[in-house]
């Protein structure tokens, strides 16, 4: 990365795990990132950390541990960081992509 231009069309797509790709880039404690769930991913663990950001493509369900909610293309969204709104998150398209902003 030079100067402050992000070209996600030059950065290739990582496997972060199985049903999981990312293209990332981290720049003073933030990261910004395109994120793709494919359906069907089964995220093991609760997350805790909070995320900024706008649903690209696709449906995604985020499982909160009192509730749902579903995010389609054009949505934003903003989690909490904390236990108070750990969440999972579940495709409903067939892919998802996110792009997301977030601290490290």
């Amino acid at each position: 990365m030079s100067g402050c231009r992000l070209c996600f069309s030059e950065v290739d797509w990582e496997t972060a795990s199985p049903g999981i790709r990312v293209k990332v880039f981290k720049r003073d404690g933030k990261s910004i990132r395109l994120l793709e769930l494919s359906k069907g991913l089964d995220h093991p663990d609760w997350c805790v950390v909070g995320h900024t950001g706008y649903v690209v493509e696709g449906v995604i369900e985020i499982i909160f541990e009192d509730r749902s909610e579903n995010f389609s293309s054009g949505d934003g969204i903003l989690i909490r960081p904390g236990v108070n709104e750990k969440h999972i998150p579940k495709p409903i398209s067939e892919k998802a992509v996110l792009f997301l902003i977030d601290e490290y």
